[in-house]
């Protein structure tokens, strides 16, 4: 069943962390305030305006609350909800209307013709190759671009997940494989872009630039939640280093995902659900 607890990912910044025992979960956190590092995600939904509004939605959809609001700091405040997987709070708009419909199961391979159809919001199943590189790892491609050398992986219709998974444990593929904020990459991403690069994951907004870019070439920017990079190792089934071994954590790896959850944070057109 749902469990409501409060947590103290910051001890600046109480929120109320919802799970489903089904790995679905979800953080509320106060609208004024900013998500710790590595925190909730950075796509946040607006579902509802009270904390205690969010309390009898999840009562609504059939679940015993483990808290009630007055307990809580955040009785009465104004909130953003962090959502993944938890199936009243991913398809809630602030109006309350079902918007974002059932998944969509998706592979890398077919992303250069598929990432213009995607459209913001639209939850996603993404399997298939992608790559992880971090500022690090694009800044050295960027130079290699430069030198006119090869560089570790094809751009065209590439997809690039913005992580530095953690070394893996004994019998798994990899280590905990949670995004890191986008942003960082903005400065190298519009000129990946226009080589071909189809498909970002990561969290957090991007700035105007890349966006025009994603624009010019009908490219899609996946969000990823923060703050759960166990549960994002689970659905990676090989990783392999393939460049920049010096880099440690931030080296390039080729990834094999299965039917990781992602939602379209924006889409070739623009459109975004980043706050």
């Amino acid at each position: 069943g749902m469990e409501v607890k409060k947590s103290w990912g910051d001890p600046e910044m109480p929120c109320l962390m919802v799970s489903c025992g089904d790995n679905s979960c979800l953080e509320i956190i106060p609208n004024d305030t900013q998500a710790p590092k590595g925190g909730v995600l950075d796509h946040l939904a607006l579902a509802c305006d009270k904390v205690d509004e969010v309390i009898e939605r999840v009562r609504e959809a059939g679940y015993e609350i483990a808290i009630e609001p007055k307990d809580m700091e955040l009785a009465g405040s104004p909130i953003r909800i962090a959502f993944f997987g938890a199936p009243w709070a991913s398809t809630w708009s602030s109006s309350g209307r079902s918007e974002m419909g059932e998944a969509l199961r998706l592979n890398t391979r077919d992303m250069a013709k598929l990432a213009p159809t995607l459209r913001a919001g639209q939850r996603v199943l993404l399997s298939g190759v992608c790559y992880t590189s971090r500022d690090a790892a694009h800044k050295r491609i960027c130079q290699l671009l430069d030198e006119g050398k090869d560089i570790p992986y094809p751009l065209e219709g590439a997809a690039i997940y913005y992580a530095g998974p953690t070394p893996a444990p004994e019998g798994l593929p990899i280590g905990s494989c949670g995004p890191t904020t986008s942003g960082r990459m903005d400065p190298y991403t519009p000129r990946f872009l226009d080589l071909g690069l189809k498909c970002m994951i990561g969290k957090g907004k991007r700035s105007p630039e890349v966006i025009e870019a994603m624009k010019r070439n009908g490219a899609v920017y996946l969000c990823a939640i923060g703050g759960a990079g166990a549960l994002a190792a689970q659905c990676i089934r090989k990783a392999e280093v393939i460049a920049f071994e010096d880099l440690g954590c931030e080296s390039v790896k080729r990834l094999e995902l299965l039917d990781f959850p992602l939602i379209v944070g924006i889409d070739s057109e623009g459109n975004s659900i980043l706050a």
